[in-house]
């Protein structure tokens, strides 16, 4: 029995053509939520200690954000977004200019909760060594505040990677798409179908969540905080 059904719905075309499948879902949820944080630190930023203009706006993108459903902005940005641009956008750009976005917002607030959860008693004591703010927040504030919102982010990161699922809707060939091709090609093998894209979803969320666990290890994130 050939296997090809199944190497479609893991990698899609490639080597020797696109990419597809499961492929496609790590690869955007790796990249989105990379860039997600890159966009999510200024925001938090900006919201923590920004003007009022400059802290509004950040609070407004990030409430916003998070308050609209996934599909949603999804669609604002294969549908709506080339009309405003004038530039079409394949779909799987446009799921992932989504992604990103809906990233950044998140993220945003995980890391504002992270650096928030500093105790001020060591930033009032780093002050008081002659430390400047800029001095304090790079050497006291950042290093906490990434320990502190390691698990978050790791639970956001499985997240992410589930949520990644709906991106099948504007016709990216993802894991969820692929099956629903194979199932529809061979009827025979609908069960199996759905069974590998349940796995594969699962499979790679647990191995995320334990990358997670062992990098608040390696941090002793657990130590710390009870230490504390």
């Amino acid at each position: 029995m050939s296997l090809d059904w199944l190497s479609f719905m893991m990698i899609g075309g490639w080597p020797d053509g696109p990419p597809g499948g499961l492929l496609i879902n790590i690869g955007l949820a790796v990249s989105c939520f990379l860039m997600g944080f890159i966009f999510a630190v200024p925001l938090a930023l900006l919201r923590m200690a920004g003007g009022r203009i400059s802290g509004f706006c950040a609070t407004a993108f990030i409430e916003v954000l998070r308050s609209t459903p996934l599909i949603l902005l999804l669609f604002w940005c294969h549908f709506l977004l080339p009309i405003i641009i004038g530039i079409n956008i394949p779909p799987l750009w446009s799921a992932f200019i989504a992604l990103t976005l809906y990233s950044s917002a998140y993220q945003a607030e995980i890391v504002r909760a992270g650096f928030s959860s500093v105790p001020s008693g060591e930033v009032e004591a780093a002050q008081a060594t002659g430390l400047s703010k800029s001095q304090v927040f790079i050497n006291i504030v950042i290093p906490q505040g990434l320990r502190r919102m390691t698990p978050a982010s790791a639970s956001f990161a499985v997240s992410l990677f589930k949520d990644t699922a709906v991106i099948y809707v504007v016709g990216v060939i993802d894991l969820m798409q692929s099956g629903l091709i194979a199932a529809e090609r061979n009827p025979n093998k609908m069960l199996i179908s759905y069974l590998v894209m349940a796995a594969g979803f699962a499979v790679v969320g647990m191995v995320i969540s334990l990358i997670g666990y062992k990098l608040e290890n390696r941090l002793n994130f657990t130590r710390k905080v009870v230490s504390e």
